[in-house]
């Protein structure tokens, strides 16, 4: 249908009348402020959002460590992970792809919207396992008191490989250190 000067109008009247719903609509009517979210906090609110956190008491030597690992799935719903690391005194940090491992323990998986039941996609998640090989895809030495892995989503987050087992590991650089990890993922289907 060939469209008319007054089709035209029309639709676009149309359409600004759907774009003044949508900006009346996403503002706090207090403050006016914008009521936008970005996707990872938009997968918490799906309750597609998860933590796993690691921090021992007890302080580790020079060269001994603390990790977390686990599978992801095998299928198109990746994880997005956002790793971070803390040392009291100097550390390394690093992510490992494709180890094998043996033992651990079953590390607990929180879903961020506690109000959601929705399990994660990743499997064998387990903390001080003894990795074997792999690729380290990332590497970062930590100094006194500091915390790696914890810049922006943007510019820090991993979509990791699916069907893939992947070792978090701090490393304590002196003899007697604190360390930690906390991973925190979304899961989303890719396009």
């Amino acid at each position: 249908m060939p469209y008319t000067r007054n089709t035209d109008r029309n639709d676009i009247l149309n359409v600004l009348k759907a774009l003044e719903y949508i900006i009346a609509n996403t503002k706090d009517p207090s403050t006016l402020a914008g009521l936008w979210i970005d996707f990872p906090h938009h997968q918490i609110h799906e309750g597609d959002s998860y933590v796993a956190s690691y921090a021992p008491d007890t302080v580790k030597g020079d060269g001994a460590g603390i990790n977390i690992t686990l599978k992801t799935p095998d299928n198109t719903k990746w994880l997005h992970m956002q790793a971070k690391a803390s040392a009291a005194l100097g550390a390394f940090f690093t992510i490992t792809r494709g180890p094998t491992f043996t033992g651990g323990t079953a590390q607990a998986v929180f879903n961020r919207n506690q109000n959601s039941t929705n399990p994660t996609g990743a499997s064998d998640v387990k903390f001080d396992c003894t990795p074997s090989g792999g690729t380290v895809v990332h590497t970062e030495l930590m100094g006194s008191g500091k915390k790696g892995g914890s810049g922006s989503r943007g510019t820090e987050e991993f979509m990791l490989k699916q069907n893939t087992v992947y070792v978090f590991t701090v490393t304590s650089d002196v003899a007697s250190n604190k360390l930690g990890l906390d991973l925190s993922w979304y899961e989303h289907t890719a396009l």
